[in-house]
């Protein structure tokens, strides 16, 4: 049978520490987080991020989705700017390394990374490379 002294102070055992304990520790965590993510921005659309914001939205995307596949091939990019001009974000790139002289870089790779930003960040964003 469970005598439940695990559970809270008063059973017949005592305990260093206790399920409400740990529930309780768990969701000041929890809170805590979603109060950091919301001050990063996290929960912002991208449109309404400030500048900054921005960039380290589209730096993230790029680390976790993009960059691999483009390091692989023995290249890479980075991010130069980021405009609004009209409904559209525009995004400025330099391609680094293989990169820079490949055909596919204005095509096919370029493409693959809008999509993979629009479908991350935002529908109204364009990659220009420079």
């Amino acid at each position: 049978a469970f005598c439940k002294s695990c559970i809270r102070p008063g059973g017949h055992e005592e305990k260093d520490i206790y399920l409400v304990d740990l529930l309780e520790e768990y969701e000041k965590e929890k809170i805590s987080k979603a109060a950091d993510a919301s001050a990063s921005g996290a929960d912002a659309s991208f449109a309404e991020m400030t500048l900054v914001q921005k960039i380290k939205a589209v730096d993230n995307v790029v680390d976790d989705n993009i960059r691999q596949m483009l390091v692989m091939d023995g290249g890479d990019m980075e991010i130069l700017d980021i405009k609004e001009n009209g409904v559209n974000i525009d995004i400025y790139i330099r391609y680094l390394g293989a990169c820079s002289g490949c055909a596919s870089s204005a095509t096919g790779t370029l493409f693959a990374i809008e999509n993979i930003l629009k479908e991350k960040l935002d529908q109204n964003i364009r990659v220009l490379p420079i």
